[in-house]
């Protein structure tokens, strides 16, 4: 998602709260303090809360589907939770995330999807 960080006549400067909801980013902006949902760009708390950011045509700000991506990028690594991923680190690349958790549902019992 890429939205217009204008609201009106105020152009927003916007940061990552840390906070998610619905496994969703959850961004501030620094004028006001409110809480802007990364996916649907709405403003959920806050002065502005209702707002709505406008979404801008991916293509134009080169966003690409992540295969595309990983086509251009093999080397790229991906941050990722060891609870989420039931791993001891933090990052590697999406190609090595994939053959562990293949390999380890293999040890599991379970079946390789």
């Amino acid at each position: 998602m890429v939205h217009d960080r204008r609201v009106g006549e105020k152009e927003l400067t916007l940061g990552v709260s840390g906070k998610l909801i619905d496994g969703n980013l959850v961004m501030y902006d620094t004028e006001t303090d409110s809480l802007w949902h990364q996916a649907s760009g709405e403003a959920k708390d806050g002065e502005l809360e209702g707002q709505q950011l406008a979404e801008l045509p991916a293509e134009e700000w080169g966003v690409y589907r992540w295969g595309e991506w990983l086509e251009l990028h093999p080397e790229t690594l991906v941050l990722t939770c060891a609870h989420c991923e039931g791993r001891g680190e933090a990052t590697g690349t999406i190609d090595e995330l994939h053959r562990e958790k293949a390999e380890s549902e293999k040890g599991d019992g379970h079946k390789e999807g």
